[in-house]
């Protein structure tokens, strides 16, 4: 992903266009959310955190708010993956999808974990650069096999578990 106008983040697809939004679904305000959604949202920014476009679009469906948001909290704190190489893997997930928004979302955490701005931008050609380790590359390499395959090689499997 590239940065283009400001604001305006870019994938492989190109710029997006005059009018065009990245989201699909209408995103709720939290007085327009269902009581059970708005509760969650109020409960969220009393804990300080930032209510992000996909809280905004989960509000719609109270009843999948709450256990998406704790899937998504265990995935991003509680995860084995140390937080650099868990961003390097969801960068690469959302370049290869061309999704602009997870790419917005996660681009600030990647700085949070250590990635330098030449290795963000790094990983739309990871396999042509020498910004990474041999850990976070074969992090990388995994990542592409498992978004473009579903099925892991053999050999990328093995490799990933050398580290």
């Amino acid at each position: 992903m590239t940065k283009g106008a400001p604001g305006a983040t870019v994938g492989r697809g190109g710029r997006l266009g005059k009018g065009e939004r990245m989201a699909r679904v209408r995103l709720l305000d939290k007085k327009e959310a269902p009581p059970e959604s708005r509760e969650l949202l109020e409960r969220m920014e009393a804990r300080g955190v930032m209510i992000i476009n996909l809280y905004r679009a989960l509000a719609h469906v109270p009843s999948a708010m709450a256990p998406f948001l704790k899937l998504g909290s265990a995935l991003l704190s509680r995860a084995e993956l140390p937080a650099r190489e868990r961003e390097l893997a969801i960068l690469r997930v959302a370049w290869q999808a061309g999704s602009q928004y997870e790419w917005a979302q996660h681009e600030p955490l990647a700085r949070e974990a250590g990635l330098t701005e030449a290795e963000i931008a790094a990983v739309a050609g990871w396999e042509r650069s020498a910004a990474f380790s041999p850990r976070e590359r074969a992090v990388l390499a995994y990542t592409d096999a498992v978004a473009r395959e579903v099925q892991v090689p053999d050999e990328v499997f093995e490799e990933l578990g050398r580290h």
